[in-house]
């Protein structure tokens, strides 16, 4: 469900991505995908963490075997060696070789009560567009809803 939610994220943005398509993509019943996520919110949150963390080992970078090589190098090259190899394979899986952007980061964007769009409707500018800080596409989670 996370792959098929991502995929209509990063086509629709958040604005424009329906429950019901999410669902549709990943083959299962629009109650399921509540059941699971709870909130449209909470899904794009799972696949922010997805896209961050990986399904091979879901760990956060803090507790990954390069940041505890980083923070025990022994000179600026080696640490600066280890960030770059750690978050190189977050960058890889966060990136949309169409355009540059990435996933999580542009439909993260676009959260509930934004006015963030595109022409593509990915929730960010066009590839084009230098980033300002109304349309950057910097990695930010999705709002935690609120307890009533």
């Amino acid at each position: 469900m996370i792959h098929a939610a991502q995929k209509v994220f990063t086509s629709h943005g958040y604005a424009g991505a329906r429950m019901i398509d999410i669902a549709a993509e990943a083959g299962v019943a629009v109650q399921t995908v509540y059941f699971t996520f709870h909130t449209k919110a909470e899904l794009l949150q799972a696949c922010y963490e997805l896209a961050v963390l990986s399904e091979d080992d879901p760990r956060p970078p803090s507790a990954q075997p390069w940041y505890s090589a980083m923070l025990g190098a022994t000179d600026g090259h080696a640490a600066i060696r280890h960030f770059a190899e750690g978050t190189s394979a977050i960058a890889a899986r966060v990136a949309l070789p169409r355009s540059g952007r990435t996933t999580s980061s542009c439909a993260a964007t676009a959260t509930p009560g934004s006015s963030a769009t595109s022409p593509t409707g990915s929730g960010c500018p066009p590839a084009s567009t230098p980033p300002t800080p109304s349309t950057s596409c910097s990695p930010s989670p999705a709002p935690r809803p609120t307890a009533a």
